[in-house]
């Protein structure tokens, strides 16, 4: 789901994603070849989305009944998923009742177990209602001033994972609800659309009327299905784009330099790629449709 998710900031950049998919053994191996390093992800970003999720999930723990599987799986120095204590849960709820699951982590081969899909859910809220049906709502926590095409598409990812896990059990789900609970806060609100705005505003107000939260603002997604559509594009049906991706020859996968690539952990790998072969992405500005465009006509260099 991370990957995925990735892959959409990064304007859908095929390169990434198919790296992603040879694995990490594979893709060391080539960085060391060429004595190149990955590119990490900022300490402050990362320190940042840790500050908050533990905000977050401590004042849940004040409020609700709370089972903490990311800590479970550190006291027993696991990293195996919980999909059998999950199903658990599920099967011991009974009507009227609640839980609130932190960090779950699910493991789920797509329809033609080509992909195994491995993400740690940040919040999955269960109950039974009075009449017996399971109800659900996912939340991804993002430290971020808003909630983006990206985090919908990685809790979308956990939905299909958990629709997937219940099958061929009695806890057919009635209803999954995606959400994002993001941080919200920003340095200076007046750089901010009054639409962008208001919906901060209602989102935090959401927030405190579901979860009794002082921090954080949660926005449910209005088509959940629009983004579970695009996931099982992407990885769960079969042909799909990340079946077509792994299968092309690493050559002829489309790729291009931008802005976006300041924040990819390949981005030294394209650098140098760009740099050897005077490839046309070092024309600045160069859309990817251009540069496919332009390679269809047998131009291939600056």
């Amino acid at each position: 789901p991370t990957d995925l998710s990735q892959f959409m900031r990064l304007r859908q950049c095929q390169r990434y994603l198919r790296l992603q998919l040879q694995g990490h053994e594979a893709v060391n191996r080539v960085f060391r070849d060429l004595d190149l390093q990955q590119q990490p992800m900022p300490p402050l970003l990362t320190r940042s989305g840790s500050r908050f999720e533990h905000q977050v999930e401590a004042e849940l723990a004040r409020q609700f009944v709370v089972r903490d599987f990311g800590a479970e799986r550190e006291r027993r120095k696991s990293q195996r998923s919980d999909n059998p204590a999950v199903l658990e849960v599920l099967n011991a709820l009974q009507p009227g009742e609640r839980r609130l699951l932190l960090q779950p982590r699910l493991r789920i081969d797509s329809a033609d177990a080509v992909w195994t899909m491995q993400g740690d859910v940040d919040l999955l809220d269960v109950r039974r209602d009075e009449d017996g049906h399971l109800r659900v709502l996912i939340a991804d926590l993002k430290s971020s001033a808003l909630a983006r095409v990206e985090h919908r598409l990685q809790v979308a990812c956990y939905a299909e994972m958990l629709d997937a896990l219940v099958v061929g059990t009695p806890n057919a789900f009635a209803s999954i609800d995606l959400a994002v609970l993001y941080r919200g806060e920003v340095a200076n609100d007046a750089f901010a659309s009054e639409a962008e705005q208001q919906k901060r505003v209602a989102d935090r107000t959401r927030a405190r009327e579901v979860y009794g939260l002082t921090a954080g603002c949660l926005e449910i997604t209005d088509d959940p299905q629009l983004y579970r559509t695009e996931v099982r594009a992407l990885v769960f049906d079969r042909d799909s784009q990340a079946d077509r991706i792994a299968e092309q020859p690493f050559s002829e996968v489309p790729w291009s330099l931008g802005w976006q690539c300041d924040s990819c952990r390949y981005g030294p790998f394209c650098m140098r790629e760009a740099a050897a072969s005077d490839d046309l992405s070092l024309i600045p500005f160069l859309q990817p449709a251009e540069k496919s465009a332009l390679r269809s006509c047998g131009v291939t260099t600056t």
